[in-house]
This record gives C-alpha cells, sequence and structure tokens, in this order.
C-alpha cells in the first residue's frame, strides 16, 4: 500500500473512531435513525429537520452546542425528514423542525416508539431552553463551557466537603435536575442567565468561589447529609478566611434554601436580590451578618460545620412582611394549607 493509501485509511479511522465516540450524528434514513436509537443506553435527543427549512437552520447552532453542554451523557442525532419517511410517519412529525427525547435501553423499533420515546419538546428553542428540557426529563444537569462556576464531581473528581468549607470563602449551590423550571434556569442555566454566574463574576476579585453540586448523583449523599439538605436549591455560604479568628474547626457557615411552598410576600424579594444581600451583609461587610440571617426566610447561621451539622435549622416561626411598607402583619408559616405544604415538599424531593 502506498503512502497515499495509508494517510487514507488513517482518516478513516480516525472518522470512524469519532463517530463510534459519540457527538452530532446526521442520519437520511428511517432504518439508520432507528439503529442509533437502538443502539445506545444513553438518552438521545433528536432534530428532525428539512434542508431548505428556515427554522431548521436557525436551530442548528443550538442543538448543536448541546454538544459542548452534556458532553458525553447523551447522543444528539439529526434525521432528514424528508429521507426517513417511515420514522417520520412512526413518530407522528407533521412539521420542520421537531425535537423528540428518547432514552436509552430500546431493544427494537417496537420499543422506541413506546417504551424509549418520552416526548416531544413544544417549547422555545434556545440553548437554554432546550438544555432544561433535557435536564427536567433525563436528570443529567448541563455543564456550561467557559462557566466560572466549578461543577463539584466534573468530571471524575469529588473533593472532601470538610477541606473545601476551610480552604477558602465559598457559595455552594446544592441543586437537582428536579427542580421547578424557574429554578433550574437560575441555579443551572446559561452563563448570561445564571445568577450563579453572576455572582461568581461579581465577587472573584474579593476571593470568593462558587461551586455547584449536583444533589442527584449518589456521590453527593455525604454533601447533603452532612449539610442536612432537604430541599433544592440549598445556598451554604462558607466564610473562611475572612477573618484571623476563624479557625478550620470554627469557620461560619450560612445556610439558605429556596423552598416551592409559598406565602404571602416571599416573592417580592427575588432570588438574585436575596443572594446579593446575603453577600454584601456576610461577606463583603461581616457586620450585622447574623441579624441579616435571622430576618431572611429560611436561612440559617452557625457558628461551625460541626454546628450545623448537628444541630436544628432555625428558621423563624413567624415571617415578615418584606415589602417595605410599615406594616405590622405577619404570617405563620404553618397556617399554610396543609395540601399546599404537601404539595411543595414532594415536588421538591
Amino acid at each position: 500500500m502506498g503512502r497515499f493509501g495509508r494517510c487514507l485509511l488513517v482518516v478513516f479511522v480516525v472518522v470512524g473512531l469519532i463517530s463510534a465516540v459519540g457527538g452530532l450524528r446526521d442520519v437520511q434514513s428511517s432504518s439508520e435513525a432507528y439503529s442509533a436509537l437502538i443502539g445506545t443506553q444513553r438518552p438521545t435527543f433528536v432534530k428532525v429537520y428539512a434542508d431548505g427549512c428556515r427554522y431548521c437552520a436557525e436551530l442548528a447552532p443550538h442543538f448543536m452546542f448541546l454538544e459542548q453542554v452534556f458532553g458525553e451523557e447523551i447522543e444528539l442525532l439529526a434525521v432528514d425528514g424528508r429521507q426517513a419517511r417511515r420514522f417520520v410517519h412512526d413518530m407522528g412529525v407533521r412539521s420542520f423542525p421537531e425535537l423528540l427525547l428518547f432514552q436509552g435501553g430500546a431493544s427494537d423499533e417496537q420499543e422506541v416508539r413506546t417504551r424509549s420515546f418520552v416526548g416531544k419538546h413544544d417549547g422555545a428553542r434556545g440553548a437554554q431552553a432546550l438544555a432544561s428540557y433535557v435536564s427536567e426529563h433525563t436528570g443529567i444537569l448541563a455543564r456550561w463551557p467557559g462557566s466560572v462556576v466549578h461543577d463539584v464531581g466534573d468530571p471524575h473528581n469529588w473533593p472532601e466537603l470538610e477541606l473545601l468549607l476551610q480552604q477558602h470563602p465559598a457559595l455552594i449551590a446544592l441543586v437537582s435536575p428536579w427542580m421547578d423550571v424557574d429554578h433550574l434556569n437560575q441555579f443551572n442555566g446559561e452563563l448570561a442567565t445564571s445568577i450563579l454566574e453572576l455572582l461568581g463574576s461579581r465577587y472573584k476579585d474579593d476571593g470568593l468561589v462558587v461551586y455547584r453540586v449536583d444533589a442527584s448523583d449518589a456521590r453527593a449523599a455525604h454533601w447533603t447529609n452532612t449539610l442536612r439538605c432537604s430541599f433544592f436549591p440549598t445556598i451554604v455560604l462558607s466564610l473562611a478566611g475572612k477573618s484571623d479568628m476563624y479557625t478550620p474547626e470554627n469557620t461560619p457557615l450560612i445556610k439558605f434554601e429556596f423552598l416551592s411552598v409559598t406565602y404571602p410576600g416571599a416573592d417580592r424579594m427575588s432570588v438574585t436580590q436575596r443572594l446579593e444581600g446575603l453577600l454584601e451583609h456576610c461577606f463583603v461587610h461581616s457586620a450585622g451578618c447574623r441579624e441579616y440571617v435571622n430576618d431572611l426566610p429560611h436561612a440559617s447561621y452557625y457558628e461551625s460545620l460541626a454546628e450545623l451539622r448537628d444541630g436544628s435549622d432555625t428558621y423563624p416561626t413567624q415571617f415578615q412582611d418584606i415589602s417595605g411598607d410599615e406594616s405590622d402583619e405577619s404570617y405563620d408559616y404553618y397556617d399554610l394549607d396543609e395540601d399546599e405544604m404537601l404539595f411543595g415538599y414532594l415536588r421538591d424531593l
């Protein structure tokens, strides 16, 4: 075999290996589409498109970007809808583009159409909307490239919680793909809209490091148990190194849970405002930190990790009206309708 022939062989082998590893695949027939869906154990997000379709062209870069967001955790498949007519008919596709989500493990075409099929995405088609849909239905959180937020456990490193809390000031966000969509976008959305991205960039020069933990990962059990997290998202702020008085065994921690259960006045302060207020009062300026936390719904101040781990949350029974007026009216959390409370708890769990 000549040198040119050997070069061609190397190119074909490399291309074949890349295709086998994963990434975006483009297929032209129904048999290829079904083969791709049968041959994987991972979730597959399918774009059914047509050449010359303007909306398909607009969707293409957002769909392709998901490869960077989810890596090898999901499969991306583009199907030419005008060529793969049997697949289009079987899946009830009536217009282009159409987005279909499948779970892995199908053994034949019948299982692809029934057990494996998750649903169609009919919402917005920007990168964040697509990523939120995938996360909500697969339990796989997006990891946005270029983020200042450190995703714990990415790719295979799981640091010791106790050491991390003692090293430097840290804001730890424990999140879950099963959070409601608003919280999912706020705490795990794209860089332009992520609250964690905003705070990480704003306070980076002050020494604050922002971490995000997928609480649904089995490896996070020690973190959620130690920090006693029952609702997600939950924020834990470590003030390590903010004062010479703080030792590794005596570093103050603040825990702030965002409950889905609402009460009158609860949403008059946005999530961003609450976290900015927390950092301004407790990280930038330490004076008045405990008082600020005590007035913050679902927030608790602890003198150390041992106190958090062994103690009880210090939520006030009466929640003050935070609208800014001088009304003396307050609300008893336990006066909420029991069905409403139960629904909120179950949704978070």
